[in-house]
């Protein structure tokens, strides 16, 4: 009576596998959701009337950064024109004549350790330092130009929006579990 009832020898492998078989199917699963198109809202920084600010895309290549341009350091608007600048005084591509209350959209840009600073259009002189960052894939950043420069100084913030995947701390936990899963 016992007999039907046995487990074969080969069953009690099958934990084993089958964490192998889980953590495949969560990783295929999270990739497929992570390539989905953005919509055309996250596309163009614009919110529908009544609606919330939409999350950022994902972008499993680069990293992603924009800038909310809030500083009314001048009365006339066409005056508040800065261009977001590289150590070497060159403009950021897509990063130029931004003048109080534009934001840009999401820019990718290659992982690494960036030093920037908010410039006059050109890059001629610098009006304000971004302190340096560093941009992981996948990773959202916002960098907002604040203060009048009269009541407040003219600052700038960077806001996490998504950390993204810094591989240097997360590899050694996905390895791990592969090497767990293996008999």
């Amino acid at each position: 009576m016992n007999e039907q009832f046995a487990v074969p020898a080969q069953l009690g492998r099958w934990p084993r596998h089958g964490l192998f078989v889980f953590v495949l199917v969560l990783v295929v699963c999270g990739l497929a959701l992570l390539h989905q198109p953005a919509s055309a809202e996250e596309q163009t920084g614009t919110i529908p009337p009544g609606g919330t600010v939409p999350p950022p895309p994902h972008n499993l290549t680069a990293g992603l950064v924009r800038v909310v341009h809030g500083a009314p350091f001048s009365p006339v608007v066409a005056d508040t024109a800065v261009d977001i600048c590289q150590a070497d005084d060159t403009a950021v591509a897509g990063f130029t004549g931004l003048v109080y209350l534009t934001e840009t959209g999401y820019l990718p840009f290659a992982p690494g350790i960036y030093d920037w600073y908010v410039g006059e259009p050109g890059c001629v002189a610098q009006v304000v330092d971004i302190p340096p960052f560093t941009l992981f894939v996948d990773a959202a950043l916002t960098i907002y130009i604040l203060g009048d420069g009269v009541n407040q100084p003219i600052t700038t913030v960077l806001s996490v929006d998504r950390a993204g995947l810094n591989r240097i701390q997360q590899l050694p936990l996905v390895f791990q579990s592969f090497q767990d899963a293996v008999p």
